[in-house]
């Protein structure tokens, strides 16, 4: 199969720093797929193709290919501290039809943090959560696990410890 595919990937970040506040940088980064088509080769190369293996396939908003993927960050850091926090972003797209499902998936939105500790000598101390709210990926019908593990992770809140040591 060939794949075409248009869109647009969009990057942006923003920094500046204050006296009195400390730094600050700002992110989004956007991925829009305006058309992503599945083309199956020509007949000549893989033998002889029935009716449905030949017709181009467009996948851009269906089963495992949201149209809309975002992520936004802001990174903070003042003497000994810095923290950081991201939205991620995936938009709704259709169920699995092939597989006999029906509507739409939901979007879904989580939110990762930490915040980082370098005031002690050689040591780096870091607490943060990824999807702290706990969020749970949408629904979908067309796979036994109720979703789409392609493009979801059904790992819940994750929180961690991390400490470093440099010598």
């Amino acid at each position: 199969m060939v794949k075409k595919t248009d869109g647009i990937d969009f990057d942006t970040a923003y920094k500046f720093s204050t006296e009195t506040m400390g730094d600050f940088n700002f992110t989004y980064n956007l991925t829009w797929v305006h058309k992503f088509t599945e083309i199956p080769e020509e007949e000549g190369e893989l033998g002889s193709l029935n009716n449905e293996q030949t017709k181009s396939k467009e996948l851009a908003g269906q089963f495992e290919h949201p149209q809309f993927r975002w992520n936004a960050g802001m990174d903070w850091g003042i003497e000994e501290w810095q923290a950081s926090a991201r939205l991620n972003y995936i938009g709704e797209y259709q169920d699995d039809i092939d597989a006999g499902a029906e509507g739409t998936i939901d979007a879904m939105v989580t939110l990762d943090l930490n915040v980082t500790y370098i005031g002690f000598d050689n040591w780096t101390l870091t607490l943060g959560g990824n999807n702290v709210f706990n969020q749970d990926p949408p629904f979908s019908a067309a796979d036994n696990t109720g979703y789409d593990k392609n493009t979801h992770s059904a790992i819940g809140a994750f929180w961690y410890t991390k400490a470093s040591y440099r010598f």
